[in-house]
């Protein structure tokens, strides 16, 4: 397997001059107050915290500071779970400077190993991601049960972070096809994924296993960053958050239970905090599984009305059976 020309990737920067580099584009987004951590765009409409394993205590003035904006509806953040207060989400990484092949098990070695054997993996270009990227973007939309987006969704999605020295796009290429491609945040001295999708037709050629062991490899066995995240287990209701929690597992990362906070916009409040509301919100996501959106809702709504002290009950760590 050749080993990627660090040369190539976007040199990144530090947290502040990813902040300044959101601002310059209209974003919303601030450095926290007495904090090495930052408030950037989430979902639409959210304020979240960056470094995500960040859980330090956020006062009050803070969040209805972020909560004046009025194009901000929703600030979320991390902290520690305790008995009054249980974990409801995961947070994926690996930390793991010695990653190869060798430390995951053997059924995933011969699935990466058969995505490398078919698949070219490697950095691309934004051209070539606006070009070829939205088969496995509409695929992966079509896979968890969604409407289909529009191409002018994609496009919107390529141009809000085309040309940003702080995201890498790796492709896996089956000739001239994008079998698979996912972006990657290189902040400081770590890296997120942003957005991973992949083609169905592909699927076979297993290319998320694929780009998930190159770009880990690359930014822990030879970047040497302190760590790599895949990111949060979802809040939104109706997905299949089990198979995506076994992958990333199985891919050699740790999942970290941890709370997540959502603090709403008083205006939102009556809509979310009743718990009468939360579970209206969940039978309206269960009729309707095709909006995404409303599923995110009710997950969101689920957490503030304080009905989610069995939300991590999905989950297993079985390893034995992938």
């Amino acid at each position: 397997m050749e080993t990627v020309d660090q040369a190539t990737m976007v040199p990144g920067g530090t947290l502040s001059e990813y902040v300044k580099s959101l601002a310059a584009v209209g974003l919303q987004c601030t450095m926290a107050d007495g904090g090495p951590f930052a408030w950037v765009p989430g979902a639409p409409g959210e304020l979240t915290r960056l470094p995500l394993p960040c859980t330090d205590p956020v006062g009050g003035a803070e969040i209805r500071q972020l909560l004046s904006n009025r194009k901000v509806w929703v600030v979320s953040f991390l902290q520690q779970p305790d008995e009054a207060h249980p974990a409801n989400c995961f947070f994926y990484v690996c930390r793991n400077q010695t990653y190869s092949l060798e430390t995951l098990k053997k059924r995933v070695r011969a699935s990466i190993r058969r995505g490398l054997e078919h698949l070219k993996i490697r950095l691309c270009t934004w051209d070539e991601l606006a070009a070829k990227g939205y088969t496995a973007y509409a695929d992966t939309d079509l896979r968890h049960g969604y409407a289909p987006p529009s191409q002018k969704n994609f496009q919107e999605f390529v141009n809000a972070r085309r040309g940003s020295k702080f995201l890498d796009i790796w492709g896996a290429w089956a000739g001239d096809a994008l079998a698979g491609w996912l972006t990657v945040l290189n902040v400081d001295n770590w890296a997120v994924f942003d957005a991973a999708k992949s083609a169905t037709a592909f699927h076979n050629d297993s290319p998320n296993n694929a780009l998930y062991f190159v770009i880990t490899r690359t930014m822990l066995a030879e970047k040497k960053l302190s760590y790599v995240s895949c990111g949060l287990s979802s809040v939104q209701l109706g997905v299949d958050r089990s198979t995506l929690h076994r992958f990333k597992l199985s891919m050699g990362y740790e999942a970290m239970p941890l709370r997540r906070v959502f603090v709403a916009r008083p205006l939102l409040r009556p809509l979310l905090r009743p718990r009468p509301a939360a579970r209206l919100w969940e039978h309206l996501a269960k009729a309707l599984p095709k909006y995404g959106i409303i599923g995110r809702i009710a997950g969101m709504s689920q957490v503030i009305a304080g009905l989610d002290r069995m939300s991590l009950a999905w989950a297993t760590e079985d390893m034995d059976k992938l």
